[in-house]
């Protein structure tokens, strides 16, 4: 089998040997054959340049040229010497002599010039949407000349060639004078923007090339877009197992397409609390429309309640995220409570009053109703001012002031009993006191009210407030103790002249100092006590309200993303950015700008920001995707700026990227063979066309010993020269291949003298 291969392939090479050396049957060339009559191939001596021989021709006729109409006679004479015509030899092979004959025997063939006319010189598609075809328009190519158009190629050439498409009637080879042909261009564009290229057809009629600019613009699809009114709802304090009020979300499609919803998804840790079944939103909305989702918090439990809503659809922008929070509070109800259980008045001299005050505080959400206050036991004990009567409102206060006046020298006690609505009543504060017949200290406040503080920042300390007690006895006492005693007494600061340790003489006085510095939000009580070496206890209320500084703060990381270089039309890989609420409140999204060729792309995982606005409660942290997507080449920089509602409004990130162009491409028609090699140029001036070429005339330069390029591959020395070395090592395939497509190229090539003339006249 190998052995027939072989002999099938030795035939074969033998063939085209012979082919190359007589040259192959197309028809001779009358325009070729004219320019080869007035320069035969650069040898010394031409058909037409002697006057002796066949100069004048064709009105002169001279030396028997009519025979010249036979081509093997014009071989026969440059082989025998015939006319001194051995000048040509090396220099006029078969072909050369073919074309010439042709020319002598039809000399007016040889003034037909083709002229190639393409129309319109310019293509503009309409607007069409990206991913869709517009309706495909024509050029057309006329020869408008006397000679046939030699078509070499066609192509798509630009920066967006693969947005247009080409067929038609138009391909290589022959076009007829007078005829035409014609090119259909598709647009179909891949982006949203101007998109251009070139339609170029190569030829053999002046200029070589004759060119339709394509232009078209992509528009973006028809696409729905989710905006919302608000990305939080915030119901604030709520009753424990109470629906709310419905707060209401306003969803308004902004973009071109019908919006289209898939459910409403509540979720996070408290999506129980929190129901989104109201609203006016159904399935679809139509662009431009809006509608209304209604949400109600009924909490489950006390504190703070937190869950997100979202939207899904097939906005383009992606799902709309609305965050929820609340908090629970108890059940209306009053709490009462004392600010003491019980009071010890110390020994007093008989007849000689001393009082103390009793406060009562509603702690509660609902209002405490005082139904009694009186005092049972010893009648020494009395009540001497009560604003403790009817109604008291949630976090409010009243005080009792009790006086102990004993007329014998006697120990004595009583209750003050308190009667109300709240839980554990009645409640009592013990009372206890003994009378003396001996000079007695009478330690007491000069004003028994509380001592209550305006509103003061958690962290921050007020202006203090002063109490004085004050010795109404006959006696010095001693204080033994003071104390800020109960659950907020962490939240007061003491300070003052009444010290441990050091008495207080009759009439006489000393003073305790009290600031506020809360530590927690919310109400925050507390009691000052003092104790006296004569039994006294001096009791004193204290309260107040702390409030949290909110601040609002938001950060973007990284600072800068620097995306390297993207094609022109393509996408470069996905870069993440994270926005994270710095602050203690609720950081509020509005708005997202971005630089021209940069873009956000939607993203499912966990922990991905919504489509703006959204809402980060204090802590929270999103991310989102970024891409660059160059429309023009060249650097492209900017900042993406992310409005929000912290005091510095715009938290940034710079970003920079490079767009790189296109490279031209050609696209030629699948009809279209390839063009044939064009005639080697050398720098001495000498040219030898392959078949196909044409020649120009001879200049100076140009001598029998220039080296020529037969289109092979290799060049062949003229007479006198060796032959070039590389040619024996041409491999035998490369010879089968140039035998195959030889015919067919030098048809082509040797209809385009004009073209080869030019290259000639160039070097």
């Amino acid at each position: 089998r190998m052995k027939a291969i072989g002999n099938f392939l030795t035939a074969l090479l033998i063939t085209c040997a012979l082919a190359l050396v007589h040259g192959p049957a197309w028809a001779a060339d009358p325009v070729r054959g004219a320019a080869l009559f007035a320069n035969t191939n650069g040898a010394p001596l031409s058909c037409g340049s002697n006057t002796s021989c066949h100069s004048g021709f064709p009105t002169t006729k001279r030396n028997k040229i009519q025979n010249g109409t036979n081509a093997s006679l014009i071989s026969s004479a440059i082989t025998n010497n015939t006319g001194g015509m051995r000048v040509l030899q090396g220099y006029c092979d078969s072909v050369c002599a073919a074309d010439i004959a042709a020319y002598i025997a039809n000399p007016a063939a040889a003034s037909a010039v083709p002229a190639a006319s393409l129309s319109p010189s310019s293509l503009t598609f309409p607007s069409t949407v990206v991913g869709a075809s517009a309706s495909t328009q024509t050029a057309t190519l006329t020869n408008t000349g006397t000679g046939a158009l030699t078509i070499s190629n066609i192509a798509l050439v630009g920066g967006n060639v693969a947005d247009f498409s080409l067929s038609g009637t138009c391909a290589a080879g022959s076009l007829a004078a007078g005829s035409s042909c014609t090119l259909v261009v598709g647009f179909a564009p891949q982006a949203a923007s101007t998109r251009s290229a070139s339609l170029t057809v190569s030829h053999n009629a002046t200029g070589g090339t004759s060119t339709v600019a394509l232009s078209g613009t992509g528009t973006p699809a028809p696409t729905p877009s989710i905006s919302i009114s608000a990305s939080l709802l915030d119901f604030a304090s709520v009753v424990l197992n109470t629906p709310s009020s419905s707060q209401t979300v306003t969803v308004t499609n902004v973009g071109t397409a019908t919006l289209t919803f898939s459910s409403r998804v509540v979720s996070g840790a408290q999506a129980a609390d929190f129901s989104a079944n109201g609203g006016t939103c159904v399935s679809t909305l139509a662009a431009g429309a809006s509608c209304t989702i209604g949400v109600t918090f009924t909490p489950s439990a006390l504190g703070t309640r937190n869950a997100s809503l979202s939207i899904p659809s097939n906005a383009a922008n992606g799902t709309a995220n609305v965050t929820l929070t609340g908090a629970g509070q108890p059940v209306p109800a009053p709490v009462s409570s004392l600010n003491t259980s019980a009071i010890s008045f110390g020994t007093v001299t008989v007849n000689s009053p001393v009082t103390q005050a009793v406060t009562l505080s509603n702690t509660g959400n609902a209002n405490l109703i005082i139904s009694s206050t009186a005092i049972s036991g010893s009648s020494a004990f009395t009540i001497s001012a009560n604003t403790c009567v009817g109604t008291l409102a949630p976090n409010s206060t009243c005080s009792i002031n009790v006086r102990f006046q004993p007329a014998s020298a006697a120990s004595l006690s009583g209750t003050l009993n308190i009667v109300d609505n709240a839980s554990g009543s009645p409640r009592g504060v013990a009372l206890s006191g003994t009378g003396t017949n001996a000079a007695a200290a009478l330690p007491q406040w000069v004003s028994s009210l509380p001592l209550s503080f305006s509103t003061i920042d958690v962290g921050q300390v007020s202006l203090a407030q002063t109490s004085t007690i004050t010795n109404a006895g006959n006696a010095a006492f001693t204080p033994t103790a003071i104390a800020l005693t109960g659950a907020s007494a962490g939240d007061f600061q003491r300070s003052g002249s009444c010290a441990v340790g050091t008495p207080v003489a009759p009439a006489a006085s000393c003073t305790v100092v009290v600031r506020f510095a809360p530590t927690q939000a919310g109400s925050r009580t507390a009691q000052l006590s003092v104790n006296t070496d004569g039994g006294a206890t001096l009791s004193l209320g204290l309260s107040g309200q702390g409030n949290v500084v909110v601040s609002i703060s938001g950060s973007i990381a990284p600072a800068s993303i620097d995306f390297g270089s993207t094609e022109v039309g393509a996408v470069s890989a996905a870069r993440p950015i994270q926005v994270s609420n710095t602050g203690t409140g609720t950081l509020q999204a509005s708005a997202l700008t971005l630089p021209t060729g940069y873009s956000v792309i939607a993203s499912a995982q966990s922990g991905a920001c919504y489509a703006v606005p959204f809402a980060l409660l204090a802590g929270q942290s999103c991310s989102m995707n970024l891409v660059f997507s160059p429309v023009t080449a060249g650097q492209s920089a900017g900042d993406l700026t992310l409005t929000t509602n912290a005091p510095t409004p715009a938290i940034k990130v710079a970003l920079v990227g490079v767009g790189t162009a296109v490279v031209a491409s050609t696209v030629p028609d699948m009809s279209i063979p390839p063009s044939p090699p064009s005639p080697s140029v050398q720098s001495g001036g000498g040219v030898t066309p392959t078949q196909g070429s044409s020649i120009s005339t001879p200049t100076a330069s140009n001598s029998a010993a220039s080296p020529v390029n037969l289109g092979a591959g290799g060049c062949v020395a003229g007479t006198g020269q060796k032959t070039d070395p590389t040619l024996p090592g041409m491999a035998a395939l490369a010879l089968l291949t140039i035998c195959m497509r030889r015919r067919s190229s030098q048809r082509n090539r040797r209809s385009n003298p004009a073209r080869n003339a030019i290259s000639t006249h160039l070097s």
